[in-house]
Protein backbone atom coordinates (compact mmCIF):
# COMPACT_ATOMS: atom_id res chain seq x y z
CA UNK A 1 0.00 0.00 0.00
CA UNK A 2 1.30 3.10 -0.89
CA UNK A 3 1.01 5.32 2.28
CA UNK A 4 2.50 8.82 1.08
CA UNK A 5 -0.67 10.28 0.71
CA UNK A 6 -1.92 9.14 4.31
CA UNK A 7 -1.72 11.80 6.76
CA UNK A 8 -1.90 10.68 10.88
CA UNK A 9 -2.38 13.46 13.81
CA UNK A 10 -0.33 12.60 16.80
CA UNK A 11 -1.65 14.30 19.74
CA UNK A 12 0.74 13.60 23.09
CA UNK A 13 1.95 15.32 25.29
CA UNK A 14 4.74 13.29 25.79
CA UNK A 15 7.47 14.80 23.89
CA UNK A 16 9.57 11.42 23.41
CA UNK A 17 6.28 9.05 23.18
CA UNK A 18 5.36 11.43 19.75
CA UNK A 19 8.73 11.98 18.24
CA UNK A 20 9.33 8.21 18.38
CA UNK A 21 5.59 7.53 16.48
CA UNK A 22 6.16 9.92 14.45
CA UNK A 23 9.66 8.67 13.40
CA UNK A 24 8.25 4.87 12.75
CA UNK A 25 5.15 6.21 10.88
CA UNK A 26 7.36 8.44 8.75
CA UNK A 27 9.28 4.90 8.01
CA UNK A 28 6.03 2.98 6.68
CA UNK A 29 5.39 6.47 4.32
CA UNK A 30 3.13 8.43 6.71
CA UNK A 31 2.61 12.22 6.36
CA UNK A 32 2.85 13.19 10.25
CA UNK A 33 1.40 15.90 12.19
CA UNK A 34 1.92 16.75 15.77
CA UNK A 35 0.40 18.85 18.35
CA UNK A 36 1.64 18.32 21.82
CA UNK A 37 -2.48 19.00 23.53
CA UNK A 38 -6.25 19.25 21.85
CA UNK A 39 -6.06 22.57 21.39
CA UNK A 40 -3.17 22.25 19.07
CA UNK A 41 -4.39 19.88 17.21
CA UNK A 42 -7.93 21.54 16.44
CA UNK A 43 -5.86 24.83 15.10
CA UNK A 44 -3.61 21.85 13.16
CA UNK A 45 -6.90 20.82 11.89
CA UNK A 46 -8.68 23.47 10.96
CA UNK A 47 -5.30 24.89 9.36
CA UNK A 48 -3.72 21.41 7.36
CA UNK A 49 -7.10 19.92 7.10
CA UNK A 50 -8.72 16.60 8.55
CA UNK A 51 -6.42 13.79 8.72
CA UNK A 52 -7.25 10.37 7.61
CA UNK A 53 -6.15 8.71 11.40
CA UNK A 54 -6.16 10.05 14.88
CA UNK A 55 -3.97 8.98 17.58
CA UNK A 56 -5.05 10.80 20.83
CA UNK A 57 -3.58 10.54 24.10
CA UNK A 58 -6.35 10.95 26.74
CA UNK A 59 -4.73 12.91 29.24
CA UNK A 60 -2.73 15.98 28.53
CA UNK A 61 -2.57 19.78 29.93
CA UNK A 62 -4.45 22.61 27.99
CA UNK A 63 -7.04 20.09 26.33
CA UNK A 64 -7.54 16.46 27.42
CA UNK A 65 -9.18 14.03 24.61
CA UNK A 66 -12.06 13.91 26.09
CA UNK A 67 -12.92 17.26 24.99
CA UNK A 68 -10.82 17.42 22.13
CA UNK A 69 -13.16 14.48 20.75
CA UNK A 70 -16.11 16.41 21.88
CA UNK A 71 -15.48 19.40 19.76
CA UNK A 72 -13.88 17.71 17.06
CA UNK A 73 -17.25 15.74 16.35
CA UNK A 74 -18.96 18.95 16.95
CA UNK A 75 -17.41 20.49 14.28
CA UNK A 76 -15.71 17.80 11.71
CA UNK A 77 -18.66 14.72 12.85
CA UNK A 78 -17.05 11.00 12.34
CA UNK A 79 -15.12 12.41 9.47
CA UNK A 80 -12.08 10.37 10.60
CA UNK A 81 -11.01 7.33 12.83
CA UNK A 82 -9.45 8.26 16.04
CA UNK A 83 -7.30 5.34 17.95
CA UNK A 84 -6.77 6.59 21.56
CA UNK A 85 -3.45 6.15 23.09
CA UNK A 86 -3.72 5.91 26.98
CA UNK A 87 -1.75 4.16 30.00
CA UNK A 88 -5.49 3.83 31.87
CA UNK A 89 -6.18 0.57 32.72
CA UNK A 90 -9.53 0.69 31.41
CA UNK A 91 -8.15 1.47 27.28
CA UNK A 92 -11.27 -0.61 25.85
CA UNK A 93 -13.66 1.57 28.38
CA UNK A 94 -12.22 4.67 27.26
CA UNK A 95 -12.52 3.98 23.87
CA UNK A 96 -15.93 3.53 23.99
CA UNK A 97 -16.79 6.74 26.27
CA UNK A 98 -15.45 8.56 23.11
CA UNK A 99 -16.62 6.56 20.20
CA UNK A 100 -13.17 5.61 19.33
CA UNK A 101 -12.37 3.31 16.87
CA UNK A 102 -9.72 2.08 18.42
CA UNK A 103 -7.05 2.00 21.44
CA UNK A 104 -3.91 1.40 22.20
CA UNK A 105 -2.79 0.29 25.94
CA UNK A 106 0.67 2.52 27.25
CA UNK A 107 3.16 0.81 27.08
CA UNK A 108 2.83 0.08 23.60
CA UNK A 109 5.47 -1.41 20.73
CA UNK A 110 5.90 -0.33 17.39
CA UNK A 111 4.70 -3.31 15.96
CA UNK A 112 1.01 -3.13 17.50
CA UNK A 113 1.07 0.49 16.65
CA UNK A 114 1.92 -0.06 12.64
CA UNK A 115 -0.92 -3.23 12.74
CA UNK A 116 -3.64 -1.16 14.42
CA UNK A 117 -2.88 2.02 12.22
CA UNK A 118 -3.01 -0.29 8.95
CA UNK A 119 -6.06 -2.18 9.78
CA UNK A 120 -7.61 0.91 10.46
CA UNK A 121 -6.58 2.55 7.26
CA UNK A 122 -7.25 -0.20 4.96
CA UNK A 123 -10.85 -0.19 6.43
Amino acid sequence: MNNEKRTILIVDDEKDLLLLIKEVLEEHHYHVLMADNGKEALDLISQEGVPDLILLDMSMPVMNGWTFSQLFADNYGRSCPIVIMTAADDSETRAMEIGADSYLGKPFDMDTLIKVVESILTI
